[in-house]
This record gives C-alpha cells, structure tokens and sequence, in this order.
C-alpha cells in the first residue's frame, strides 16, 4: 500500500501529514528540514491551507518568517470564509422570506463535519431550488444588486454576482449524467429538498441536505469534475470527513443499492479507500482490496490541485477523456475529441445543434479563437503532445473506476 508515496513529492507528504493532524487528529512523523514555502503553495493550490496549518504557528521548526507568512494567509483566509458563510446565513434568511424551499450545495454542507467548519475553505454559494423557482429567485436577487451572468447550455445552474460574491443557483444538483443512468440517478434525487435539514452543527441556521443526499450529490460532483479539470485533496478532505462521520454498517444500508443501481459503488470504494491511504483512516471491508487504484488515483488527485490548479493543461486533457454532458470515459480517444468538440460548438453556437453541417466550421472558428486568445496572453499555450499522452494514462485510470456502469 505504501508503493504510491514513491509518486509523490516530499512536500506532497509532509502536506497530508499536516492535514492528518489537523482534521482527524492522527500523529504522523514527518521530516521537518522541509522547503516549508513548497508545503505552503502546495496547500494553496489544494485549497487546503486553513486545514492545513491553522495551528501550525505552535510548531517551534518553522522559522519566524515562515510562521509570519502564514498567520498573515491564514488571516486573509478565514476573512473570505466569513464573508461566504455569512451570505450562506442571508440565502437562508431571503428563502425563507420568499417562501420558497431550497437547500445549499456543499459549502457549509461540507463545512459541517469539519472538526472547525472555518477550516474548510470556501468558493461559490450554491444552493437548489425548484425549477419552478428560478425566475422568483432571479428576480429577488437582482432586485438586492445582483446581476445575472450568461449561463452556459449544459450547466446546472444560473449565477448571480455581486462584488467579489457568486451565487449559484442550482436548478439540479452538479454531475447528473445524461442517457441511459439519468433517470436512475434522478429518482434518488428528486426528495432532495423535501428531505433537507437545518443543520444544527452550526452556529446559524442552514438547509443542508440529508446525509443520504449530502453523500450522493458530493460523488457526482466528484466523478464530474474528476473527468475535466480533476478534483484536489479539498475534495478528497470533504469525502473523507464525511465517511469518518458515519458507522460502517449505516453507510452501507444508505449507500450500497443505490450506488450500485447507479453505477457508483465501484468508484465510492475507491475514493474511501484512497482516502484511508491520504489520512490514515480505518479501513473498513467494503472498500474492498484494489489499493493499486486507489493509489494510482490518490497520485493523479494530488497531481491536478483543486480544479486542476496545478496543471492548466488538464482542461485539455479533458476533451480526450469525457464531455460535460455524457460522462462517460468508455469512448476512444480521438471520437471522444470530436464529441467534446461538437458539444464546444453547440454550446457556442447553439444554431449547430440544428444544422449540423455547420460544425467543421466550428471547430475552426474554435482553433482560430483560442490561437487568438493565446497571442493575447488570455491563454497559455497547450503542448498538444503533453495533453495527447496524459489523456491516455488519465483515462486509463477512470476507466477502472466503472462510473455510471452498471
């Protein structure tokens, strides 16, 4: 179980030692003669840096310049933190006036089984709410100085932004697939709301999800993102902490038929079971014994950062690997790239969605305007051979994972 540290750098190790210690508060020894700033911008491009060093100032290795540094960071963090949390209490507040049922979508949802839910840094605010609702939603929000930005067709959500805030509307929960799985992952969501809770773990009142749905919602985010830019150890934390809540045989009866049904339990084994080997939690029978996989994919988590941070060209990489719409990794490779960039095209041009016969000519409108925003500086170049190569090792690897096979 140990081969997959070979794969990792030293400040890798050192960072998950720290987040060990912090989160699930499991001693580890690590090599303290360590490049310390290496460790920090590792936490920074993981989004881990409050759960990472939030008490590492009582740390007499560090020097005092380095300890300095991060106080003042994790000053800056825990500011940000407030402002989002505090607008996580006002979504509740403008729901409730408005009568309209909701729910918030990670977040402080996540945030809740941190043993200090501040520690888990925040993004977006995002909530569901009923199709139905939108409108009634959009215009509150806009009446209160938001404005609404372009939605993109195959998105989940409709985002309002005010200042240095973005809330996200969710009319559905992120990563639902489309075909044949649709209708099977819909039906164990469509009493999201109904079965929400006002998280009592909290010092403000807040519609959470169930720990049912809560589950289920952060593996479908998960499995979507994991097949675009990636997903970071922030994602792997959020799982972990979660899992570590939950007694074996009540995960298992939540859990196990449904994820089955829906093609996810291969995939839940193996997150957990790289989550046992990030932090050192009990391993439990039903994660079953593939710690190659979860090795290779603990590697491959660590190696993107939080939404591909780390590597810019993992986007890329994406479109040989799945599209935003189907995610399925069970196509080749180079039909894979046409169907990513058919769907590039018809969201675009949405036209091209009915006049198909236009599409060569999206696919050149989209070369010529990425070539374009490159020579402006607004893209990095791509090493079309570096992203062709790690597709293939990267969709070698999901497609061990099985997700949304039955």
């Amino acid at each position: 179980m140990a081969s997959y540290r070979e794969n990792l750098k030293e400040e890798e190790k050192v960072f998950l030692s720290l987040l060990k210690k912090e989160l699930f508060d499991i001693e580890e020894p690590y090599d303290h003669d360590i490049d310390w700033n290496a460790v920090a911008e590792e936490s920074i491009q993981q989004s881990c840096f409050l759960s990472a060093f939030s008490h590492i100032d009582q740390t007499e290795a560090l020097p005092s310049e380095i300890q300095r540094e991060i106080m003042k960071r994790s000053g800056s963090y825990l500011k940000a933190n407030l402002i989002n949390v505090q607008w996580h209490g006002q979504i509740h507040q403008m729901m409730q006036s408005l009568g309209i049922p909701y729910c918030i979508l990670k977040g402080v949802a996540s945030a809740q089984y941190y043993p200090e839910p501040l520690l888990r840094q925040m993004g977006d605010v995002d909530f569901l709410v009923r199709r139905k609702d939108l409108e009634k939603v959009g215009k509150f929000l806009e009446s209160k100085g938001f404005s609404c930005l372009k939605m993109k067709e195959y998105h989940h959500h409709i985002d309002y932004q005010k200042g240095n805030i973005c809330l996200e509307v969710h009319f559905d929960p992120p990563g639902i697939p489309k075909g044949e799985i649709e209708p099977v992952v819909r039906s164990y969501l469509q009493d999201l709301l109904e079965k929400s809770r006002v998280a009592e773990e909290l010092s403000f009142p807040v519609r959470v999800p169930s720990d049912f749905h809560h589950g289920l919602v952060m593996l479908l985010h998960l499995s979507s993102h994991l097949m675009g830019a990636g997903i970071g150890i922030r994602h792997l934390c959020d799982w972990a902490l979660f899992l570590n809540s939950i007694e074996e045989k009540e995960f298992l009866k939540l859990f196990q038929e449904p994820l089955q049904n829906m093609g996810l339990w291969v995939f839940a084994q193996t997150i957990s079971l790289a989550s046992v080997l990030a932090f050192g939690l009990e391993r439990q029978n039903w994660m079953g014994k593939q710690e190659e996989l979860a090795g290779a994919l603990l590697v491959d988590i660590m190696a993107g950062g939080n939404i591909g941070r780390k590597e810019e060209q993992r986007i890329y990489e994406a479109m040989f690997i799945s599209d935003a719409r189907q995610l399925s990794v069970q196509t080749g490779r180079m039909h894979q790239l046409f169907g990513s960039m058919n769907e590039k095209a018809y969201t675009t041009w949405p036209m091209m969605r009915h006049c198909k016969i236009l599409l060569p000519l999206g696919w050149v409108m989209l070369y010529i305007r990425r070539v374009y925003r490159v020579l402006t500086g607004k893209r990095e170049k791509m090493n079309y051979f570096k992203v062709y190569k790690d597709s293939y090792q990267r969709k070698e690897l999901y497609q061990q994972l099985h997700i949304f096979e039955r």
